[in-house]
């Protein structure tokens, strides 16, 4: 009996020392906010679906600071926008593009990773920004 509690002990206290290596740091999870997306630069993909068509073009985001960014849309549009976050939702407006104004959802966010979509229950009608982390 004092074999098996000792063998038992061996093993609880060998996996401990096994479990977490010095070398992994646990990534914080990221809340969507201002804060931790002013000054950050993004690049990716905008999908507009209307009925049974659907459209892509390349897509810019820089949001300059807690209020203002930039965008440039199939390199043909850009310009500045107004922003504004509130939970999950992103709000846009003040811009020539009708393609980027309005209320966005956020869909994923994490460091490098931004994923957007407005229109959530709507089949015929949606947009979705898919975006990667690149400033």
């Amino acid at each position: 009996m004092k074999k098996v509690a000792i063998y038992v002990m061996i093993i609880l206290v060998g996996s401990m020392f096994t479990g977490c290596k010095k070398d992994e740091k646990s990534k914080p999870i990221l809340e969507f906010n201002k804060d931790n997306i002013k000054q950050t630069g993004w690049k990716g993909t905008l999908r507009i679906n209307i009925k049974d068509e659907t459209s892509e073009g390349e897509i810019s985001l820089l949001f300059l600071d807690d209020k203002v960014g930039r965008y440039e849309y199939k390199k043909t549009q850009n310009g500045g926008f107004d922003y504004n976050t509130e939970g999950k939702l992103l709000r846009i407006w003040g811009l020539q593009s009708s393609n980027l104004e309005g209320d966005w959802m956020v869909i994923e966010f994490s460091e490098d990773k931004l994923t957007l979509k407005d229109a959530l229950y709507s089949e015929q009608y949606n947009k979705t920004l898919e975006l990667t982390r690149d400033y």
